[in-house]
C-alpha cells in the first residue's frame, strides 16, 4: 500500500521545500534530481516528529532497490540535526567546532563517512541552523 504525505524537504541553507499527498518515492526521486539536488536536501519531515536525515548514496540505494524500507528508516530516522557549537575532544577523537552530527535520542552521530564518532547529547549542540 502507498501512502501519500504532505513531506517537508529542509535544504542545507535553511529554506524548505513542501510536497502535498506525495509519496516518500517521489519525494526522495525528486530531492536526487536537478534543480532540488543542487540544493542540498538535508531532511525530510513527515509529521512534526518523523525526520530524515537524507543520506544522498542510501536513499539511491533504495531507489534501486538494492536496501529495502526498513533498512533504509533504520539508517535515517533521527530525532534533530545538530550542530556542535565549540570544538568537541574526547579521549579518543576531536571535532572542530561547526560538525554536523545526527541526533538519535540523547546520542550525537558524527556524519562522516571515514570515521564513526559518537557522543552524549549536551550544552555543546545546537540545532544545525542556529
Amino acid at each position: 500500500m502507498v501512502r501519500l504525505a504532505n513531506i517537508t524537504v529542509l535544504l542545507l541553507d535553511g529554506t524548505t521545500v513542501a510536497f502535498k499527498d506525495a509519496t516518500l518515492l517521489e519525494v526522495a526521486k525528486n530531492c536526487l534530481s536537478h534543480p532540488l539536488a543542487n540544493s542540498n536536501p538535508i531532511l525530510l519531515q513527515i509529521r512534526e516528529d518523523y525526520k530524515l536525515y537524507f543520506n544522498t548514496d542510501l536513499f539511491r540505494s533504495w531507489i534501486q532497490k538494492e536496501v529495502d524500507i526498513e533498512e533504509l528508516l533504520n539508517q535515517v530516522k533521527v530525532d534533530d540535526l545538530v550542530r556542535n557549537k565549540v570544538d568537541v575532544i574526547e579521549p579518543n577523537f576531536s571535532v572542530e567546532a561547526g560538525a554536523l552530527w545526527l541526533q538519535k535520542d540523547n546520542i550525537c552521530y558524527l556524519d562522516n563517512d571515514d570515521s564513526y564518532v559518537v557522543t552524549k547529547k549536551d550544552d555543546r549542540f545546537v540545532f544545525f541552523l542556529d
